[in-house]
């Protein structure tokens, strides 16, 4: 009888089971219509911000990407030995250009579709932390202004953004959840991370880091131990090919451009990544007090996982912080789109876990603090070289010879002034106009000589012959790249005017400030006679 009594209650047990689980099921297969249409929605919101100005002129990098992607397929990786860049960027975009033209529009397409797919990226990789988190990482990315800044510039922080995503979403579920063919696309995805820009080496060291920790937290170290190995070995593998032309890189260029991090860079980062001070502290207090409901209440997967991400993004930063502060520097606000992946899926998961007001909170910032930032005006007017060319153009002959004080703004000229003219910055002539060659510029920038560049070449010159010469308008110079240029570009006009060998045609000088990349023009004419100070040495 008792036997019988037993088997009765196993089998209401079961049947109980069975009924929860149908219940989930059904409440799942209910929810699942509902999170697609509001992912849907999103990603049409992401669309109309991202889609708004994709006819804005280049700046300088977007010249530069341009100009690279415009070279055989063949030829670009060996170019970048130049640049200092890794490769996959360049490759798809010349691919894109191959289809779709290299107008602003058509570039610009290119990285918007990656920042609207970052969308629901976002969603998968948050979406382990719950269908409220999923849903709250996405809104962030669709209306997220730091995104927008990026998304209509032909650079590759969209591409980075979205691979980052990708990437984290692939290590929660290959070393958390533990779903072993994750391991590979986390491998995949890791590799290509690192083919998009340099801070990919700071986020696979700090995914790394995080691996390890879980492996000492356990459980089942010995499958996670064979399952890292082979996800971080396998992307060193894809990576291999790479590494040569890393070390050149590293040794040869840099970012002279950039300027050393002090203490305020670090703690300014976030509230850059999230759109001013008061969005910061809305969205951290709310997501940080979700994220300890969440320590203190939930299951240990999901505790493995916030403190995983958790320590991504802040390990990310922070490396990447000591890197530019004590060795080379390195630091741009728009890097820290590798910081913005795992920090947006850990903020989605706090915000989350309390999904009222994680939703009201990220309304509020939303409509109060985002709303209509970037303005248009800002990403349609990031450089006004595109201006300058326009005015100039009908006044430059072929065979002009334009002078470019700041080296690397010469592929951003090319794009917008006419064919057949030639280029030269203080570095001296340009062989190829469409690729900035960043091997030791800072030491060859300060060997530079305005009577063996700029004055020997203006007096080979024909009668007549004319010469652009093109000046940065810098607000604050604060890196040794920036603050020599504006010296040189004070010290050689003034040589030039001098010397007698020119004559001032015209000068082009903007009304007010572009957002990224500002300039001034002056067009001068050889003249006919020989100066008296013609065998006067000038220095600079």
């Amino acid at each position: 009888m008792s036997s019988s009594v037993a088997l009765g209650g196993s089998r209401r047990d079961a049947s109980a089971r069975a009924l929860a689980r149908a219940r989930r099921l059904a409440e799942t297969a209910g929810g699942r219509p509902l999170e697609a249409a509001v992912i849907a929605g999103l990603v049409v919101l992401a669309f109309g911000l991202r889609w708004r100005v994709l006819g804005a002129p280049f700046w300088i990098d977007e010249g530069i990407s341009v100009g690279i992607a415009s070279h055989p397929l063949s030829d670009i990786p060996g170019l970048l030995r130049q640049d200092g860049s890794p490769p996959l960027f360049y490759l798809l975009l010349h691919w894109w250009m191959a289809l779709f033209g290299s107008t602003e529009s058509a570039t610009h397409a290119f990285t918007a579709a990656a920042a609207i797919l970052a969308v629901p990226a976002a969603w998968w990789g948050a979406r382990p932390f719950g269908r409220s988190a999923g849903l709250a990482s996405a809104a962030m990315l669709a209306v997220l202004p730091f995104v927008g800044l990026y998304a209509d510039e032909t650079r590759m922080y969209s591409l980075m953004l979205l691979l980052t995503l990708l990437a984290t979403g692939a290590f929660l579920r290959a070393f958390v959840l533990r779903r072993r063919p994750y391991v590979a696309v986390f491998a995949a995805l890791l590799a290509a991370v690192l083919y998009t820009h340099a801070w990919g080496a700071f986020y696979a060291a700090s995914a790394g880091v995080a691996w390890l920790g879980l492996l000492a937290w356990g459980p089942d170290r010995r499958r996670l131990a064979i399952d890292g190995a082979l996800a971080f070995g396998g992307a060193l593998v894809l990576f291999a090919p790479w590494l040569p032309t890393l070390a050149y890189q590293t040794a040869h260029t840099g970012a002279p451009w950039s300027h050393r991090t002090s203490t305020r860079s670090l703690t300014h980062a976030l509230q850059r990544l999230l759109g001013g001070q008061k969005p910061e502290i809305a969205l951290l207090l709310v997501a940080g007090a979700g994220l300890a409901e969440i320590m203190r209440r939930g299951p240990a997967a999901p505790r493995r996982a916030a403190l995983a991400v958790v320590f991504v993004t802040a390990c990310t930063l922070c490396t990447a912080w000591a890197w530019s502060h004590f060795n080379t520097p390195a630091w741009a606000l728009r890097y820290l789109v590798t910081v913005l992946a795992p920090l947006v899926i850990v903020t989605g998961a706090g915000l989350g876990r309390i999904p009222i007001l994680g939703a009201a909170t990220l309304a509020v910032v939303a409509l109060l603090a985002w709303h209509g930032k970037p303005s248009a005006r800002t990403l349609e007017h990031k450089s006004n070289v595109s201006v300058v060319a326009r005015t100039l153009a009908p006044e430059l002959p072929r065979g002009t010879m334009v002078f470019s004080v700041q080296p690397e703004q010469v592929p951003n000229l090319r794009y917008y002034l006419p064919p057949g003219l030639r280029y030269l910055t203080p570095l001296g002539p340009v062989r190829d106009p469409g690729v900035m060659d960043w091997r030791d510029a800072l030491k060859r920038l300060r060997a530079a000589r305005v009577e063996h560049v700029l004055l020997r070449t203006v007096r080979h010159m024909r009668p007549e012959q004319r010469l652009l010469l093109v000046q940065p308008l810098f607000s604050h110079p604060d890196a040794p790249w920036t603050v020599l240029i504006r010296q040189i570009s004070r010290r050689w006009t003034r040589s030039l005017r001098q010397s007698g060998l020119v004559l001032t045609v015209r000068m082009v000088h903007p009304l007010r400030g572009s957002s990224r990349s500002t300039v001034a023009a002056i067009l001068f004419e050889r003249t006919t006679h020989a100066p008296a100070a013609r065998h006067a040495r000038h220095r600079a």
